[in-house]
């Protein structure tokens, strides 16, 4: 299975037709967007993007979306937040929005209510689909802070996931290799993207959206 992962689009049109380009060019067997995609809600974004991309898409939200838009996402069939899904023989695990920020962000939720969401659903092997990292996986800001999730961290601990896609931490940009791997592509509006080949092994690689294909 090879999937084109994005996430922390911020609203911008321009990740959006790059993410489309790149479906295009690479071919994936499945999208996933893993959280932030509007920008407070900025109503001039347009979502349908998501609806038009050709291949299987997954997506949560991101703490700077309005927790609303989960019902926008399930009427385009495209939600996985508290849900298990199973596409390619693979299980997904989503989870939207984020644990706590000093912020007071549109869409956070508690670390027990996260552990709350997640345990019913877990099992060995799935791809958690996460919008926050778990604590101490690629999410250290600028100052060096560790800022992940707590709750995250002890479901990745008990349930080994094969692999966890996520986001949040822009500067945090990276592939964690290990019996659970862990992606962060780095923010979308930027022109980040990963590319995740799952064929017996994962392998993971950061993409530029200006990358040409090989």
């Amino acid at each position: 299975m090879r999937i084109l992962l994005a996430t922390d689009l911020h609203g911008s049109a321009h990740a959006a037709n790059s993410i489309e380009q790149k479906v295009e060019e690479l071919s994936p067997d499945l999208f996933v967007a893993c959280g932030d995609i509007t920008h407070f809600g900025d109503s001039s974004f347009d979502l349908n993007f998501l609806r038009e991309i050709p291949v299987k898409t997954f997506a949560v939200l991101g703490n700077c979306d309005p927790p609303e838009l989960v019902e926008r996402l399930e009427e385009m069939g495209v939600n996985i937040h508290g849900k298990k899904v199973e596409f390619g023989g693979q299980k997904f695990v989503g989870l939207g929005g984020s644990n706590p920020t000093p912020f007071d962000t549109l869409f956070e939720i508690p670390e027990e209510e996260i552990a709350r969401i997640l345990e019913p659903l877990m099992e060995p092997g799935v791809i958690l689909v996460s919008h926050p990292p778990p604590f101490g996986f690629l999410d250290s800001t600028w100052q060096g802070e560790h800022v992940g999730s707590h709750a995250l961290l002890d479901i990745v601990n008990r349930f080994q996931p094969r692999l966890v896609l996520t986001g949040h931490i822009h500067e945090s940009r990276g592939i964690v290799e290990g019996p659970v791997t862990v992606v962060n592509p780095g923010p979308a509006s930027r022109g980040n993207l990963a590319l995740i080949e799952i064929d017996g092994m994962v392998t993971a690689k950061l993409l530029s959206a200006y990358d040409r294909p090989d």
